[in-house]
């Protein structure tokens, strides 16, 4: 991992190892139950795990969530559950650019993988033929029904033992034969679950909808629907404290270390609840206290971090609910564009026909124009009105403060992305 600029400050100054909210660190940790707090659906998701590892019961579960809102992370801890109980966890993340073909046939290699039936022993031990051969996968995948009892004999032969799918989402981006394919297939598995199993699904709410209306025998077998709630004050406390214990080289009087509560309180209404956005406001809360030398992130810090993203938040709140999650992609992620239909599809997780009729009523009511390539973009009024903000905050600084941002300029590149230093 390349060294950080001003890493030991971060000792000297805060009393921590690294900055204890960024991302790099959050993917690297090994240990799932270090990166979250549980809340009420966790209660409800736990006895679900349980009754499968105790092979007393099955279930089929659909985890949705807003990104960030924590719904992969619940898929490594119910694996790590599994796994510390010495059962068989079959894990497959969904991938935007697979193809139909491509993705039906990594699942049922996946599932004859962890297969541990008779047939198969006595497959290799007499005929010496571990793999399944092309004519057989091509057999095997001739109907979802086939493809499904695949899946559904590892799931027996392991008990107690799970599938555990990620972003299915992504799967509507397919060619709709392949769309049908897969949700027919789970929904062979769904009808005929073994006992001490478990089957866990994870999307965003729109795309469940979107699966709910297309395919209502599947859902009708689910046992649960189990929605991840925005973080309430405490939690997000709690996750942070969490943070910190793991990065912390000195005792604090506090279990937020060098944060305030006032502070995580903030960031936590500012990222409405979605823990990836208030971990993001805390990563660049760290880093411009180091900027600024201090050895405390209090609420004096994280107000300069909300001046930064008032431009947006005003114009945000300016807009329908249901416009602000395409608005706010494009200026945070494109910085106001051009950006393409299917990128923001993908990024907003939901199909491209879907994506298509949102946007393109934001083009009507001119809060999203487009380019002559049919690109998409925010009109020029939006981004002058926060170059004016950012410039009207800057004339308000202190002489010290401007020679701080020249210091940024030269030697942090890093903290200049973060902070849409131009």
């Amino acid at each position: 991992m390349p060294v950080k600029p001003y890493a030991d400050k971060y000792l000297q100054l805060l009393g921590v190892s690294a900055n204890p909210f960024a991302r790099s660190y959050l993917v690297e940790e090994a240990d799932p139950f270090n990166l979250f707090v549980k809340q009420e659906i966790d209660f409800l998701l736990d006895p679900l795990i349980g009754e499968a590892l105790s092979k007393v019961g099955s279930s089929f579960v659909a985890l949705t969530g807003d990104p960030g809102s924590g719904r992969s992370l619940r898929l490594r801890v119910a694996s790590k559950v599994f796994k510390d109980n010495e059962a068989f966890p079959m894990e497959y993340p969904v991938e935007p650019v697979m193809m139909g073909h491509d993705l039906i046939k990594e699942i049922i290699l996946l599932s004859y993988e962890n297969y541990k039936g008779v047939g198969k022993v006595l497959r290799k031990t007499l005929l010496g033929v571990g793999e399944l051969t092309e004519e057989e996968l091509e057999e095997i995948m001739a109907s979802p029904s086939s493809a499904g009892r695949t899946i559904i004999k590892a799931l027996a032969s392991n008990k107690p033992s799970c599938l555990l799918m990620d972003d299915v989402h992504n799967v509507l981006f397919l060619e709709d034969e392949w769309i049908f394919y897969f949700f027919e297939m789970l929904r062979e598995v769904a009808s005929n679950l073994p006992d001490g199993s478990l089957v866990m699904l994870t999307c965003n709410g729109e795309a469940f909808g979107e699966i709910e209306k297309k395919f209502p025998a599947l859902v009708s077998r689910m046992h649960e629907k189990l929605e991840i709630p925005p973080l309430a004050d405490h939690e997000a406390i709690s996750l942070v404290s969490k943070r910190i214990e793991l990065f912390k080289v000195r005792p604090f009087s506090s279990p937020l270390g060098p944060l305030s509560e006032e502070v995580v309180i903030r960031a936590n209404k500012l990222a409405n609840g979605n823990p990836a956005r208030l971990l993001s406001y805390l990563e660049k809360a760290v880093d411009l206290a180091i900027v600024l030398t201090s050895d405390r992130v209090d609420i004096g810090i994280f107000e300069k971090i909300e001046e930064r993203e008032l431009p947006l938040m005003d114009f945000l709140r300016s807009l329908p609910e249901g416009s602000r999650d395409v608005v706010r992609l494009i200026a945070e992620k494109y910085g106001g564009g051009p950006v393409t239909l299917n990128e923001i599809a993908l990024d907003m997780e939901i199909p491209v026909s879907k994506a298509f009729s949102k946007i393109e009523s934001l083009v009507i009511y001119g809060i999203l124009r487009k380019d002559p390539q049919g690109k998409y973009f925010l009109p020029k009024e939006f981004l002058v009105q926060g170059k004016k903000r950012k410039e009207e905050v800057s004339k308000e600084k202190s002489e010290q403060t401007l020679k701080l941002e020249e210091l940024r300029r030269r030697g942090i590149e890093r903290i200049r992305r973060k902070f849409g230093i131009r």
